[in-house]
């Protein structure tokens, strides 16, 4: 084995696949995609997958230096919702802000509106609330009620409940009786996994703040016994633990990431991003200052921006039907991927998700007994894949037709039918998705370009940028690989934050701007630390996040930048006194030299088979990724293996 190059690896782990990265210190490139094994649990695939890989490209565990590690795992189980409920402690009398929540109505004309809030993952009977009462500047005036505390989480046990939330009044700013419930559950009660507001989303408004840490609740079970596991089995076979890659991408320990999961909701997808935002400096030469960015994978499609060559994040993320306030790029993700389950409701519609059949035992193309019709099995019966995947898995198109033939009869059509409305319905959805995230932040998708990534972007860029209005689209060469290759690009952060609720005059942004300064010297690393502020006009709830310079921006700077970004987000600015909502400080650490412009370079064990151009309609196989290039488009090869998809010009 050759043991004189040192290796970093980036592991991904989606709905079907383990993709894998190493990248040596001479500089090589090695990749690969692997299916999970049948019947393995998730992190023995993953360890598998790693093992494997080693051993086939001849590299010794001693060689390997780190393992930055994204995945799905907790988005998917934020999307399919089959998880066991989680219990929630709150403050008597506020047992059911969760349902309540903020009361907002997606559908205006509805006579019997249906809350948004996920009640299922915390219904009634589990959530309880005891005495004891904090004022909003977190004086005591009603001692907790510790005594009743044992008795309600003694019930949530008998209910099966593993995980709970602690979601007490004005925590933020006095956490004293919410560790004190925390230290009771965990003397009493060891095997109780306990999530605590204060921790989780330290910010005013207790819905946001109740329903994040609930769903750092409800991941965490399976976050903490797939992280033990891995990281067990890595380290028996002499390999580094795995760094785990948050939603904002950046990257934590494991035991960090397991004691708040909720950091991980968009860690796959934000690997992706953050090799999106590499590549574009390959593509400076497209006329386009933002891209739209794109991963279909096996469960989900996620959609994010590039705008002048570089990710945003914000506090605000959207996966599915949730809203959750946590600090992530800016991404959403919808329920469309290879292995969303199709099905025909009783109204007589088509239906894509956002339910999955994921890997095991998947789409019936994939001949492992699943019967269910998915997505996968719509695009083999149309012939728009190869008869094999990456990874060695074979496409039995019979199986297939078996499962089209349950969509084909409620609809009273033949199968190709059937499995083109399933495919339109699926490029309509990914569509629709990219034009509301681009809208919502001030963006018009014609004047964007699409950047395409996952192992099933390929099939759905073209039909997906024509509904959206997007005239070009661009399929990466590792498309299949981004958000492995993109782990490469992610490092650590050193970060402070601080609540300051405080108007933005002349002396508190003179006061800010000395804090801000303190505690960027405080902060260990090398690297520039860098400074945002967020701020919002007087009565708004949700503020923007702007960056600032301490030692050289003004107040006027600020406000100006501030009201330009409110213009373009919200369509108007001014006529209120601004409110700084919060302070944060972040300094990055060991920035790795290597990004994933180069990590997603052909690979010196693959290359691309993709004929230089052509025209549609037809389907481009490599032996990772498939494109299809519907009638009305061409496509070319560019130099490094990706291929451009463009619009035909239609006469006027």
């Amino acid at each position: 084995m050759t043991a004189s190059v040192t290796w970093a690896l980036g592991v991904d782990i989606g709905g079907t696949y383990v993709d894998i990265i190493a990248r040596g210190s001479d500089g090589s490139l090695r990749s690969d995609k692997r299916p999970y094994p049948p019947g393995a649990s998730q992190a023995t695939a993953t360890f598998s997958a790693v093992r494997g890989f080693l051993d086939a490209e001849n590299i010794s565990p001693d060689s390997v230096a780190r393992i930055l590690h994204g995945t799905t795992l907790a988005t998917n189980t934020l999307l399919e919702r089959r998880a066991a409920p989680v219990g929630v402690i709150t403050t008597q009398g506020f047992e059911d802000i969760l349902a309540i929540g903020r009361q907002s109505r997606d559908d205006l004309y509805s006579l019997a509106p249906v809350s948004t809030s996920p009640v299922d993952i915390f219904p009634a009977p589990l959530r309880a609330g005891i005495a004891g009462r904090l004022t909003a500047d977190g004086t005591e005036i009603t001692p907790l009620d510790t005594n009743a505390l044992i008795p309600v989480v003694e019930n949530m046990i008998e209910q099966g409940v593993s995980a709970v939330a602690v979601c007490l009044l004005h925590s933020t700013v006095n956490p004293e009786h919410e560790c004190a419930v925390a230290d009771i559950i965990t003397a009493r009660f060891p095997d109780l996994l306990v999530s605590l507001s204060h921790q989780v989303d330290p910010a005013p408004g207790e819905y946001e703040r109740f329903l994040a840490t609930a769903l750092d609740a409800y991941i965490k079970p399976m976050a903490m016994a797939y992280l033990s596991e891995l990281s067990s089995q890595l380290n028996t076979a002499g390999l580094p633990a795995p760094e785990i890659v948050t939603s904002d991408a950046t990257v934590v320990t494991a035991t960090d990431a397991a004691r708040m999961p909720l950091r991980l909701a968009m860690s796959g997808p934000a690997a992706a991003l953050r090799g999106f935002e590499a590549l574009t400096r390959r593509h400076q030469n497209t006329g386009r200052t933002t891209s739209i960015t794109l991963e279909t994978g096996g469960t989900t499609s996620d959609i994010g921006m590039i705008r002048r060559g570089e990710l945003t994040s914000g506090r605000n993320l959207d996966i599915g039907h949730l809203a959750i306030r946590q600090r992530s790029v800016d991404i959403s993700s919808t329920a469309i991927g290879g292995g969303s389950i199709l099905r025909v409701n009783e109204a007589g519609a088509l239906r894509v998700g956002p339910d999955s059949a994921g890997s095991d035992p998947g789409p019936a193309a994939f001949g492992r007994g699943g019967t269910v019709p998915t997505l996968t099995d719509a695009l083999v019966v149309l012939g728009r894949l190869p008869d094999s995947l990456a990874g060695g898995i074979d496409l039995d198109t019979g199986a297939a037709k078996s499962a089209m033939m349950e969509i084909a009869r409620p609809l009273g059509c033949d199968i190709n039918t059937a499995s083109e409305a399933a495919v339109a319905t699926a490029a309509t959805a990914i569509a629709e998705a990219m034009k509301s995230h681009a809208f919502r932040r001030g963006i018009d998708p014609a004047e964007a370009i699409l950047m395409v990534g996952g192992g099933g972007g390929g099939q759905h860029a073209a039909e997906a940028a024509e509904l959206a209005g997007i005239e070009t689209a661009l399929v990466i060469a590792q498309a299949a690989i981004i958000s492995a290759a993109g782990c490469l690009a992610c490092y650590p952060v050193g970060a402070s934050e601080k609540s300051l609720l405080q108007e933005l005059t002349e002396a508190a942004f003179s006061e800010l701007c000395a804090e801000a300064l303190r505690t960027g010297r405080d902060l260990t690393g090398d690297n520039p630390a860098r400074c945002l502020l967020d701020i919002a006009y007087r009565g708004q709830q949700s503020p923007i996040e702007i960056p600032f310079d301490p030692e050289q921006d003004s107040l006027s700077d600020i406000s100006e930048r501030f009201d330009r970004a409110h213009e373009t987000l919200r369509g108007h600015a001014g006529g209120k006194s601004r409110i700084l909502h919060r302070l944060r400080v972040e300094k990055p650490r060991n920035i790795p030299e290597v990004t994933a412009e180069t990590s997603v370079a052909p690979h010196t064990n693959h290359t691309s088979p993709f004929p230089e151009s052509g025209t549609g309609p037809q389907s481009l196989f490599s032996d990772r990724t498939s494109i299809w290039v519907p009638r009305g488009w061409n496509w070319q090869r560019l130099d490094g293996g990706d291929i451009l998809l463009s619009q035909e010009k239609r006469a006027a």
